[in-house]
């Protein structure tokens, strides 16, 4: 297995750092964030310094976290974190940027709940704009993200519910078909729980995805999600790798070995 990034064709920001954290190499979507940078802690909210001095420190085994991270022209991003120590020099790192619409359609939600709470006023019309707002948040928590022209990632946030894989579904398919994708990569390191009929659901969702032909890779499940899991090998088309960084890493080409 080739676990070389191709930085070329990722349109998220990576980078290849060394021991001391300094950059090595980077992807084209890095530099247009961030600029050209020597050190990955140049690009850190100060706030976040030291929190990422811990959590990349040679030789530590890196899970997901969270930073704040300054992108041009002095911008501040909540970014997902995706680090692994290749070697004792060499640590490669992913960042996935939050969505900003999504906390602000979250917050308005937060608000109109608040309210709700507090007075029957205009009830009808509040509620037809809570579940407006619910759709969408449902759909923003479930991002169709294209990584090449082969490739699309679906980093899944929150509750794996029936209606958060049936608010997703069709944009889903929608985009499969625009770009004619042969794998989708689902990365579950974010879900909270999956209910059973979320399950019912994504099984259905996965099965219509193999009938377009198209292969299906679930990544970063947790040990308690694992047994809710197991089985939809033997009822649909779809492969298990253990983190999003090692899909990613791998080359389009041999995604479907």
């Amino acid at each position: 297995m080739n676990t070389e990034f191709q930085y070329d064709d990722l349109p998220l920001p990576a980078f290849r750092l060394n021991e001391k954290l300094s950059v090595v190499n980077c992807s084209e979507e890095a530099l247009r964030l961030f600029g050209k940078v020597s050190s990955f802690l140049e690009i850190v909210d100060e706030a976040s310094a030291n929190k990422a001095r811990k959590m990349l420190a040679s030789g530590m085994a890196v899970e997901k976290f969270e930073l704040n991270v300054i992108a041009q022209p002095s911008k501040l991003i909540l970014a997902d974190v995706f680090a692994k120590w290749d070697s004792q020099f060499s640590l490669s790192v992913i960042l996935v940027p939050k969505d900003d619409e999504l906390a602000g359609i979250v917050q308005q939600l937060a608000q109109l709940r608040s309210r709700l709470n507090e007075t029957d006023y205009d009830l009808f019309l509040e509620k037809e704009r809570t579940a407006d707002l619910l759709q969408q948040v449902q759909e923003l928590s479930a991002p169709c993200i294209q990584l090449d022209s082969m490739r699309l990632l679906i980093p899944v946030f929150g509750e794996l519910s029936r209606e958060k894989v049936e608010a997703v579904s069709a944009r889903l398919l929608e985009n499969i078909y625009q770009v004619n994708a042969e794998t989708t990569i689902m990365d579950f390191t974010a879900i909270t729980k999956i209910t059973s009929q979320g399950l019912t659901s994504l099984e259905s969702l996965l099965q219509t995805i193999s009938v377009m032909g198209t292969e299906s890779i679930i990544c970063g499940v947790k040990p308690s999600h694992a047994k809710k899991l197991h089985h939809l090998q033997s009822l649909v088309s779809v492969k298990f790798a253990s983190s999003l960084q090692e899909v990613i890493a791998l080359r389009p080409e041999t995604s479907k070995s």
